[in-house]
This record gives C-alpha cells, sequence and structure tokens, in this order.
C-alpha cells in the first residue's frame, strides 16, 4: 500500500482538492463555456477514465470530470455510500467548487442512479444529463435467481481483495490482470499505471463493495420517471453473444425507451456491436451524444 500511496504523491491530482465535510472531493476541469458539463464514472472508475471525452469537449465549453469518494484522489467515505449520500456529495461539491450554475451531468453505469436522483433534488441546477448504459432501479427486478445469487457472492470477493490490499498483496498479485474481470470495471484505461495504483489501494475496493450492494441489494429512494430537460439514454443492443446476458440487456433496453418516452426532451440512442465496459472508450460516439444535448439547450 505504501507503495500505491507513494506513487500518487508522485502524481498530484490535476484539478482541484474541495472540501465537502471533513473530506476532499477531486474535480478536475477543463476549457471555458456554458453550461458546465460533470463527468460522473461508473463503479471502479474515476476521472481518468473521461480523459479523452472530457478533453475533447473542453474544446467547445467547460468540463469538469470529478472521483466520487474513495477513488482516484478523493478520500473516502466511512458511510455505506447510498444514492442520496452520492448525490448529496455532488451538491455539496459543485457548491464550493465556484463553478457556473448550469450543468450537463453525465452519468456512466452506476453513475446513472445518483445523477437521476440528483435532477429530482434539484431541478434547477441542471440545463441537461446524459445517461451512459445507466444502472436502473428495476436492475434486480430484470435478473434472475442465480444470477443474483451469484452477484451476491461477488461482495465476498470484493472484501478479500479489500483485505489483501491493506496487506499490500494485490499490487503482488498484479491487478492489471485482476481488475478487469471485476464488474464494471473500464478495459484498457487511458492511464494505467495510476489506475492500477488505484485498484491496488483498499479504499477503491471498500468504496466498488458499498456501490455495488447499494446497486443490486441496497435500499434505493423513489425515481420519478418524468425528465423534464434535454437528456440523452445511451444503451446497448441486444448484440452479446451469451444468451442469458443477451435476455437481460434487451430487457434493460426496453426499459430505457420506456424511460425516454416519457418525455419529448429525451431520447434513447442505441449504440451496437459493443460491451457496457468498452463504451466509455467510444469517444467520438460518446461526445456527439453530449454535445447533441448541448446543442438543444443553445437552440433553447
Amino acid at each position: 500500500q505504501q507503495a500505491e500511496e507513494s506513487f500518487f504523491n508522485e502524481n498530484p491530482p490535476p484539478g482541484q482538492l474541495i472540501d465537502v465535510g471533513g473530506r476532499n472531493l477531486h474535480i478536475h476541469c477543463m476549457g471555458e463555456g456554458s453550461p458546465t458539463v460533470i463527468l460522473d464514472a461508473g463503479q471502479g472508475g474515476w476521472s481518468i477514465d473521461y480523459a479523452d471525452i472530457q478533453a475533447q469537449l473542453a474544446e467547445r465549453t467547460q468540463v469538469c470530470a470529478y472521483d466520487r469518494a474513495g477513488y482516484g484522489w478523493s478520500d473516502s467515505a466511512t458511510d455505506e455510500r447510498t444514492i442520496e449520500q452520492i448525490s448529496d456529495d455532488i451538491y455539496t461539491l459543485l457548491s464550493e467548487a465556484n463553478l457556473d450554475e448550469s450543468y450537463v451531468l453525465v452519468g456512466f453505469s452506476f453513475a446513472g442512479l445518483p445523477v437521476r436522483y440528483f435532477y429530482q433534488q434539484y431541478p434547477d441546477l441542471l440545463a441537461g444529463m446524459v445517461l451512459i448504459d445507466p444502472a436502473l432501479p428495476q436492475d434486480r427486478e430484470m435478473q434472475s435467481e442465480e444470477l443474483l445469487s451469484a452477484q451476491q457472492s461477488l461482495l465476498g470477493a470484493y472484501s478479500l481483495f479489500e483485505g489483501a490490499a491493506s496487506m499490500g498483496l494485490v499490487r503482488i498479485l498484479k491487478p492489471e490482470e485482476i481488475a478487469p474481470y471485476a464488474p464494471f470495471i473500464p478495459i484498457d484505461p487511458v492511464s494505467p499505471d495510476l489506475y492500477y495504483a488505484g485498484v491496488s489501494m483498499p479504499d477503491w475496493w471498500a468504496t466498488s463493495r458499498k456501490e455495488f450492494a447499494t446497486n443490486l441489494f441496497g435500499d434505493l429512494p423513489e425515481f420519478t420517471t418524468s425528465i423534464d430537460i434535454p437528456t440523452r439514454i445511451i444503451g446497448l443492443s441486444d448484440s452479446i453473444a451469451d444468451e442469458t446476458y443477451a435476455t437481460l440487456n434487451q430487457d434493460r433496453l426496453d426499459q430505457l425507451q420506456a424511460l425516454a418516452d416519457e418525455s419529448e426532451l429525451v431520447a434513447l440512442v442505441v449504440f451496437a456491436d459493443i460491451e457496457h465496459q468498452e463504451i466509455i472508450r467510444a469517444t467520438e460516439r460518446v461526445v456527439t451524444t453530449i454535445e447533441d444535448v448541448l446543442d438543444v439547450i443553445v437552440q433553447d
């Protein structure tokens, strides 16, 4: 663990560390303009996941990527990481960062839940949203008991690796070989040395475990279906070879379409021939989708 902490000391945060109540969250902003695009990574990911997307979008407007508590350069949190707690973190972070109070909030995977909840709590702060193959409250209902049982066993694996990381064993076990097999971990990270240094730290595993538990087994807040701001939802086609996951993927796509159908301001964009973990690397397609929301906002 000391080696990983030393690595982070040698690679200081590229952005600001913002006090959100006794702990710091890291936010890195580039570009100028309004509205400000806020990038929130999936479970296990952090600001570096968005490096290519952020650089391209920053040519048009201000773009900020932040690290949720426990990831990257952000301090960990002692609570259980509920959707409400994460949404509160976003609000405090944006309030203290002195940014223009007009945001397009982008959430990938797990981050789709706190992003949607943030909109419900603070609708006047958001000019638009982009949900990238987002986690859904219905996800647990669409999974078979067998699949949910397999997911439950992963919680034990997270705890096991958290303990191993606290003893410095994860680095010895080569996290670059372990991490891609954990759920929702980006494939081909932009900064592998930095990313795997993060994966080698116990906070990463503890936070991933908490978020995974919240997503599939925790108490979720009520979500309204009506979205009244320009929003794009990126979903996946059912092109995955495995029959179980192809069926689940189609069920999720149907749910995303139903969410989009609730408002004329919301549209579903389907990415074909790509898996969940790879979406964050589909830079051109993701940037185009976010810019579509920006175009609608400018026209209004």
